[in-house]
């Protein structure tokens, strides 16, 4: 089992007001990150329970039902198999008798903020900046199964060069097939993307299925349907081997216009 965070009920907060019972938290090490809380009630129950994520649902069915945490965890695990801090570090967490998540604080501005208002699209420069940093965002969100992406959950450096890092990636991890995602409710499931990174391509194709299928055997023990969850990831992980295989010299980039480069409301 991964090793979880014991937080200090007592421990100052970092500047920053709680939101949605998320608290900023500064650690005795220096380390500034946000703690959220598993009973927080979940947003969505259809797409939820559209993923497989959950043994029924209702009303009162909160993250902690859906191991929302737990996927937050393996997410950043798998994240860092294919580049380090291309998504926010997670870790379980406990603060007195609530348990969830706490999520390193991200240095730089939201996607949004780089919008044309105009255009509903990212800015020209920004996006040419970083469009193989979103090939290779979209690709890990192929791995990952995640529902949930858009210019509201990336955050950009902002300072030259610019880097991406992903945010709220618990919508991920479904126990249904690829072929559904894109027909959950609400889902922003984009597919594969037109081209990948040589160092992403490369670390695909060396990524065993045994250390992907034990990886979230450790972190999300327990949860419902987890062998069709790890089925489900296996799967997207061949075709992922297959896709790198078959665009072998294509620059790397996003699926244009998606969910990555524009803003939809």
């Amino acid at each position: 089992m991964p090793e979880v965070l014991r937080l200090d009920e007592n421990a100052p907060l970092a500047l920053g007001a709680p939101a949605k019972g998320i608290q900023r938290y500064r650690l005795d090490g220096g380390v500034v990150g946000w703690f959220k809380p598993a009973d927080r009630k979940l947003n969505s129950i259809a797409k939820v329970s559209g993923m497989g994520m959950l043994h029924g649902g209702s009303a009162q069915s909160t993250e902690a039902h859906a191991f929302l945490p737990e996927r937050e965890v393996a997410a950043s695990e798998v994240a860092a198999l294919l580049i380090p801090h291309l998504a926010v570090r997670s870790q379980l967490a406990t603060k007195g008798m609530k348990r969830g998540v706490f999520m390193e604080h991200v240095q730089g501005t939201m996607a949004t903020q780089h919008v044309d208002f105009d255009t509903m699209q990212l800015d020209e420069d920004l996006l040419r900046a970083i469009k193989p940093q979103l090939a290779d965002l979209q690709a890990f969100d192929y791995l990952i199964g995640n529902v949930d992406r858009h210019v509201e959950n990336f955050m950009v450096s902002e300072a030259r060069p610019f880097k991406v890092r992903a945010i709220d990636n618990d919508l991920s991890f479904p126990a249904v097939a690829v072929a559904e995602l894109a027909r959950i409710q609400d889902s922003k499931f984009e597919g594969l993307p037109n081209g990948y990174t040589v160092v992403v391509a490369e670390r695909i194709e060396r990524m065993a299925e045994g250390t992907l299928e034990a990886l979230l055997r450790d972190v999300m023990a327990n949860a419902p349907r987890l062998d069709d969850v790890v089925a489900q990831a296996l799967s997207r992980l061949r075709d992922l081997k297959r896709d790198v295989a078959g665009k072998q010299g294509r620059a790397a980039s996003p699926r244009t216009p998606s969910n990555y480069t524009r803003l939809v409301f």
